[in-house]
């Protein structure tokens, strides 16, 4: 768990510091995330505790093998979740 807060170039060129802080986790596959946090740096280790203990939680309760969501609107179609546009027969 790493917290930080994020710099970016303001006008002018200068470096500033973002007023938020960030929480940088890693999922059980290997990605990466970024979620913005609080102003308060121990409300956002707070917060960055929960969410690393609801992974935990939920990861074991995805199914190996199918993707929390379709890869595409044809995924969607053969699901029958989306319709295509109307055309009158």
């Amino acid at each position: 768990m790493r917290i930080y807060k994020s710099t970016y170039r303001g006008r002018g060129g200068r470096v500033c510091e973002s007023a938020e802080f960030y929480r940088e986790l890693r999922t059980a596959d290997g990605r990466v995330l970024r979620l913005p946090g609080f102003g308060s740096q121990p409300l956002t280790e707070s917060l960055g505790r929960n969410v690393q203990r609801l992974s935990r939680v939920a990861a074991p309760l995805e199914p190996q093998g199918i993707s929390p969501k379709p890869a595409s609107r044809d995924d969607l179609y053969a699901v029958r979740v989306a319709k295509g546009p109307c055309n009158a027969v």
